[in-house]
Order: C-alpha cells, then structure tokens, then sequence
C-alpha cells in the first residue's frame, strides 16, 4: 500500500481571488460600520446572501440556514433597528419568537417553489415558535392592533400561494 500522498499545485489566481475578495468584504463591513450601525443588519443580510443562494442553486441546504437567519435578522431588526417596536418584555419576546416562526415557515414556502421535493418539516419547530409568540403577544392591546393589519396580508399571501399550487397542476 502506498502511503504517499498526491499533493495538487496550489491555484495561484484562486489564492489570490480569495485573498483580494476578502479585502474587499473587510473594507465594506468597516466603511459601512461607520456609516450606520451594521451591525444590526448583519444576521439579515447573511440570511438574504445564502437565501439568494439556494434559490438560484435549487439547493434547500442553502434555503434552510437561510430562511432561519432572515427570521432572526428580521427579530433583531425589529425590535433593536429602526423599527424599535415599543412592547413590553414578553410583547418583545412574543415578536421575537413570530419573526422566528416567519423564518423556518419561508424554508416549506421556497422549498416549495424552487426546489424538486417541498419540505413539510420545518412548519413543526415554524408552529410550535408561532404558537409561544402568539401567547406571549395575546394579551398586548399592540398586537391586537397588528392582527387587523396582518389578516388581510394573510389572505392575500394563501391566496397567491393556491393560485401557484393550482396553476402547476393540470
């Protein structure tokens, strides 16, 4: 048995590739962090960058890590960004949970869309994450006020959704 191991030529112009590229991320996160606070909109756009990803790739093992970071990247925008949203501690929590939630349903919605097999798993942890929110927002007169906004966004979100569904099918 030959122990000896085949070691390929380093790719010089890929070394280099990675090396400028990486550069060039370090001066846009710096130059941006001077400008606003980037720091909040980190998670998000690590979430939209793999989202992205997946989506163009038809790959879900790039949809999935997505679609968790953009819901927590959206939790954080939501309640430390510029929304700041004024709730109580569990008000906070609750919303935290239902962007979450948001999260780990967008992997069955894209799944669904843009891959070959829909996965139905996601909407378990989605459900129970949607479900703690929900009860920990219940008793805030705010989201009392956000579910007259958000039912009509519902509708129209099933609504298209079915008209996906039903216009794949013959």
């Amino acid at each position: 048995m030959d122990e000896r191991i085949e070691r390929k030529p380093l790719n010089q112009r890929a070394i280099r590739l990675t090396a400028a590229i990486v550069l060039i991320l370090v001066g846009l996160t710096a130059l941006l962090s001077n400008l606003f606070n980037f720091e909040l909109y980190l998670v998000l756009l690590i979430g939209v960058c793999l989202l992205v990803w997946g989506i163009f790739s038809h790959r879900s093992g790039r949809i999935i890590p997505g679609s968790v970071l953009s819901g927590i990247g959206l939790g954080i925008l939501a309640l430390q960004g510029p929304w700041n949203l004024a709730l109580s501690d569990k008000g906070r929590s609750g919303f935290f949970m239902l962007c979450f939630a948001l999260g780990w349903f967008l992997i069955t919605a894209l799944t669904c869309l843009v891959t070959s097999k829909t996965l139905w798993w996601p909407l378990i942890p989605g459900g129970i994450m949607a479900v703690t929110g929900m009860v920990l927002l219940i008793n805030n007169q705010w989201f009392l006020n956000f579910l007259n906004l958000i039912w009509p966004v519902v509708l129209i979100l099933v609504g298209l959704y079915l008209v996906l569904v039903w216009s794949r099918s013959k």
